[in-house]
């Protein structure tokens, strides 16, 4: 049975069963979570980089598909380090930042891209401060292989 077939079913907080994915349904809490989970809500990335207060403290501004997307400010330098599993997807917003690579810099500008391929090591640093945005998946920790003072195992909603 598909789980919308059982909003409208009265026996609803007394039945279990699976839907289409896999997922056991129980009761309707899972549906009512499920619905929260893929509302569709519209979002100012300006606003919304104005309530991030510090640099390198990545926020989730939302989530699809295992992936997030992630705004933070950064100014400095971060740590050499590479996500052995993960693609990291760089995009800035305002400001520009140098991506050091071990045999190269990338200098990236507003509105321009990158995407670091997993295993590369990477290392950014923004002379002022710069504005990006991140699109990864929800496992890649902020700092990839090596742990430190910088590093963010959980990530605020913004």
């Amino acid at each position: 049975m598909h789980w919308a077939s059982l909003k409208t079913s009265n026996a609803l907080n007394q039945i279990n069963c699976a839907n289409n994915y896999g997922h056991v349904i129980v009761h309707n809490k899972f549906i009512a979570l499920y619905e929260n989970r893929f509302k569709m809500q519209v979002f100012n990335v300006n606003n919304k980089m104005e309530l991030i207060q510090d640099c390198w403290n990545p926020h989730v501004l939302a989530e699809l598909n295992n992936h997030q997307i992630r705004l933070a400010k950064i100014q400095g330098e971060f740590v050499w380090h590479a996500h052995a599993h993960e693609d990291e997807c760089f995009m800035v917003l305002k400001g520009s930042f140098d991506l050091h690579f071990r045999d190269q810099v990338v200098h990236l500008q507003a509105m321009d891209g990158i995407v670091v391929p997993k295993g590369v090591e990477h290392k950014p640093v923004a002379q002022d401060e710069c504005w990006i945005l991140l699109f990864e998946p929800a496992t890649t920790i902020n700092t990839g292989n090596v742990i430190n003072d910088r590093t963010l195992f959980e990530l605020k909603n913004i």
